[in-house]
């Protein structure tokens, strides 16, 4: 039998700062005593991966996070709200029901990181995501603000707000406003659309620092962006990047789980742009997976 020697309240928080430092290490946390079990356990829920469809790959997230497909949901939907309250902080919706994205969103308040993307409209979820503390969102503005004709960056979900990743479909003049959004630093879009007020935001959205196209997969769009005027001015700017990101999701698990996704390639790509390691006007990240591990 294992005695303790520490003091309980520093024994759990070594164990706490354990699992959150390596949450592959969660499992076998569970296993050292009943009590560490409890202490270890809500964090198995820090990551959520929801998806109606085997598209997503469910094998490349290690098992000790709950990842659902296939119309199955009941695992998480009998979760107590009271764990996804204080548990969740990455969370993935990929066309899921209408009634399982409602309660996984407002269960789940303190959720920092959310990727959301569905097959029916999410505006009806936007009183739950504007009470979130996010910090890093990956969406369709319109979709989620009704297709209004001009989105409301001073909404409180912008506030804490440093990553944004848009998945709109057309680049329209309400996004020139996205430099209110206050600490903004991190920008991307999958449209050579949003070129044209790239320039623009480098300019009046002081805080940003990473500008990202980022491409699913070559082909008719990038012959688009090597022809797009704005490119001349835009590769003179480091903090401008264009890169490829064949498993987009992939990437975004491997961020939620180690910090390490296109955001933090692209950081280091600007580093070595402004050190000299690489041309000034190389703007391309010459790079075809985000896969690790």
């Amino acid at each position: 039998m294992w005695i303790p020697i520490l003091p309980v309240e520093l024994e759990k928080e070594i164990f706490q700062m354990t699992a959150y430092s390596w949450p592959l290490s969660i499992p076998r946390l569970m296993l050292v005593a009943h009590r560490v079990k409890i202490w270890v356990e809500p964090l198995l829920f820090q990551v959520i991966v929801l998806s109606r469809y085997q598209c997503l790959d469910k094998t490349f997230i290690p098992y000790t996070y709950p990842i659902a497909g296939d119309d199955d949901f009941s695992g998480i939907q009998s979760q107590p709200t009271s764990v996804l309250r204080d548990s969740v902080r990455h969370l993935l919706l990929f066309r899921i029901p209408k009634t399982v994205s409602e309660f996984i969103v407002s269960a789940s308040s303190a959720v920092e990181d959310l990727w959301i993307s569905t097959a029916e409209p999410i505006a009806f979820l936007l009183p739950f995501i504007g009470v979130l503390p996010l910090k890093r969102l990956y969406c369709d503005l319109k979709e989620l603000f009704a297709h209004k004709a001009q989105i409301d960056f001073g909404h409180p979900l912008f506030s804490r707000l440093t990553h944004l990743e848009l998945f709109d479909q057309n680049a329209t003049d309400s996004y020139f406003d996205l430099a209110l959004i206050p600490n903004l630093t991190h920008l991307a879009f999958n449209i050579p659309g949003f070129l044209d007020m790239s320039l623009t935001l480098l300019k009046t959205c002081k805080s940003l620092r990473v500008l990202v196209l980022v491409m699913l997969r070559r082909g008719y769009l990038s012959e688009m962006i090597v022809e797009h005027e704005a490119l001349g001015q835009l590769s003179e700017d480091p903090r401008f990047v264009q890169m490829f990101c064949s498993q987009f999701v992939d990437d975004w698990k491997t961020g939620a789980l180690t910090g390490s996704d296109y955001w933090s390639r692209a950081e280091d790509f600007i580093t070595q742009r402004r050190s000299g390691e690489f041309d000034r006007l190389q703007y391309e990240l010459k790079e075809t997976s985000s896969r690790s591990g």
